[in-house]
């Protein structure tokens, strides 16, 4: 069951990663290792931002 604040996107959508990272440097190398892809990137640098964009929304993958 998923809850009411949480909106999965449809099968048919762009896959959304969120990317959790407290250095730069390694989501700039994630983006560009990552670029070309058909998917939707989203970079935070924290665990709360983190928290706040899996509130947000589904997520196909998290990388750490």
């Amino acid at each position: 069951m998923i809850p009411e604040n949480i909106t999965p996107y449809p099968p048919t959508a762009r896959p959304r990663i969120l990317a959790v990272d407290d250095h730069n440097k390694n989501l700039i190398a994630l983006e560009a290792a990552l670029a070309g892809m058909d998917l939707d990137l989203i970079c935070v640098d924290s665990g709360p931002a983190a928290i706040e964009e899996v509130g947000r929304g589904e997520f196909a993958a998290i990388l750490l």
